[in-house]
């Protein structure tokens, strides 16, 4: 077998093998990381599955990952709509509402 890739992960998430896919993005991750910047959009694709998968139960490591994503694809409406939402969470609001202001400014963009 080769190196485990996103679509294998996101293949064990529809089995209901969620830590198994939060394995294998961790390790996606971590292996991106190293190769440098060229690499850094497929590390945050990755990093937003893991904060997805974290964002139920355990909300310091879905706010971390979110926050490496957003640095890493900083163009990314999702990454910072999450980000917003752990802020929220944790109630740091002001972070929060500056995730939410970044969206605005990426669709003012998008215009």
């Amino acid at each position: 077998a080769g190196q485990p890739d996103i679509e294998e992960a996101l293949h064990l998430l529809t089995q209901g093998k969620t830590v198994l896919a939060e394995d294998i993005f961790e390790r996606i991750a971590l292996e991106e990381r190293q190769k440098g910047q060229n690499s850094q959009l497929k590390e945050a694709i990755a990093l937003r599955h893991i904060g997805s998968l974290a964002f139920l139960h355990d909300t310091q490591k879905a706010l971390e990952v979110y926050q490496r994503s957003t640095e890493l694809d900083p163009d990314n409406m999702n990454g910072w709509n999450q980000l917003g939402h752990l802020y929220q969470r944790t109630g740091e609001l002001v972070n929060a509402e500056q995730a939410y202001l970044r969206i605005l400014d990426l669709v003012g963009a998008d215009r």
